[in-house]
């Protein structure tokens, strides 16, 4: 890449959401376009002739990432990394950055480096929520968030235990229930396709049942379940008789995966 750009690369350094800043071969401000004066504050064009370093939150990372050439070492004329930077009205937030060599036109005059950043703080905290639910969810085991199911595919007759009786509204501990009542509980848009998975395992015992659906708790609260299951019981000819597995809540992590979702729409979005 070099400083020599046609109209198109102009227009696209005016409108593009990311901001892009300039650096000279000292890593002094050059040039800002004006989406890095709305994630950094309008006052960012009165920084020129400083270093860079007014735009990072912590003065040791910039040191930390100017000693190493932003990763522009050798044949590399890019580098991707996250770092911590403050807007100057002093909020703090994770940016995503591309750090770009940006080559003199005359040979003998060092390259520049231009930095394209995109604040990426909600999505990175979605991100580390769903890492914290997904710890959760496996330290959850045999908690107030998972129970056990056995289900006989011939009578449709089965016993659960925990969390799916009181999610049912049973109190006892454990519980005789039947598929049907199962069924009647989860939301109508996806009710058949559960019903097909499940009897899918009586032709193929080998297959693994493995479901995310939407149900009403006993106290009309709809939720996302996880249902996980194998053939556990066969009949004397090698087809299924029962299946026994587990049902987990994993409500708070499915509306983080939507909501990380919808982020990643709206990026794309108004990047298109």
């Amino acid at each position: 890449m070099t400083r020599r750009s046609d109209d198109r690369l102009r227009a696209l350094y005016q409108s593009t959401p990311n901001a892009v800043i300039m650096l000279d071969d000292g890593l002094v401000l050059r040039s800002v376009n004006p989406a890095a004066q709305r994630l950094f504050g309008p006052a960012i064009t009165e920084m020129a002739g400083k270093t860079a370093q007014i735009l990072f939150a912590y003065p040791r990372d910039f040191e930390r990432l100017s000693e190493a050439g932003f990763g522009l070492h050798h044949d590399r004329v890019e580098h991707a990394f996250t770092a911590r930077f403050r807007s100057l009205p002093g909020r703090v937030f994770d940016g995503e950055t591309v750090a770009v060599r940006v080559e003199s036109e005359d040979p003998a005059s060092p390259p520049d480096v231009m930095l394209i950043i995109r604040d990426a703080s909600e999505e990175l905290t979605l991100k580390a929520k769903l890492e914290a639910s997904d710890i959760q969810l496996r330290a959850a085991l045999a908690s107030a968030n998972e129970g056990a199911f056995s289900l006989n595919l011939v009578t449709g007759l089965g016993s659960t235990r925990g969390f799916i009786n009181e999610f049912l509204g049973i109190a006892t501990t454990d519980a005789t229930i039947s598929l049907e009542r199962w069924l009647d509980i989860i939301d109508p848009d996806t009710r058949d396709r559960v019903d097909r998975e499940i009897q899918h395992l009586r032709t193929h015992p080998t297959e693994a049942l493995d479901t995310v659906f939407k149900a009403q708790r006993a106290d009309g609260d709809w939720r996302w379940l996880h249902m996980r299951g194998r053939v556990t019981e066969f009949m004397r000819d090698g087809t299924s008789l029962r299946i026994s597995g587990v049902v987990s809540d994993i409500t708070e992590r499915k509306q983080l995966e939507e909501k990380l979702a919808g982020l990643k729409r709206k990026r794309e979005e108004v990047a298109a």
